[in-house]
């Protein structure tokens, strides 16, 4: 009832409530197991919660964890990105 519509509708018609993930496997507050074939569209195809996704992300959260400052990985991500699309 509170979620917008759009790249959420996945989980507004399929009514789950998701407790908990790993690797491709979704479980819900029933206990019930799914395998999400979606991946997040795409952005989830390593799997949920796979240990060298998480160990990057603690090291990161450890560090600097508001999005809005400059880091050395930001700093690399934008510069890569301009080379691989130059003059967009």
């Amino acid at each position: 009832m509170y979620l917008a519509p759009g790249t959420q509708s996945v989980a507004l018609f399929s009514s789950s409530r998701s407790t908990a993930a790993k690797g491709a496997l979704l479980y819900d507050v029933d206990g019930n197991r799914y395998v999400d074939l979606l991946a997040g569209v795409g952005v989830a195809s390593i799997g949920y919660a796979h240990p060298k996704y998480v160990a990057a992300m603690q090291r990161q959260i450890a560090r600097v964890h508001v999005g809005s400052f400059t880091t050395e990985h930001r700093a690399a991500l934008v510069k890569l990105l301009a080379e691989l699309a130059p003059g967009i």
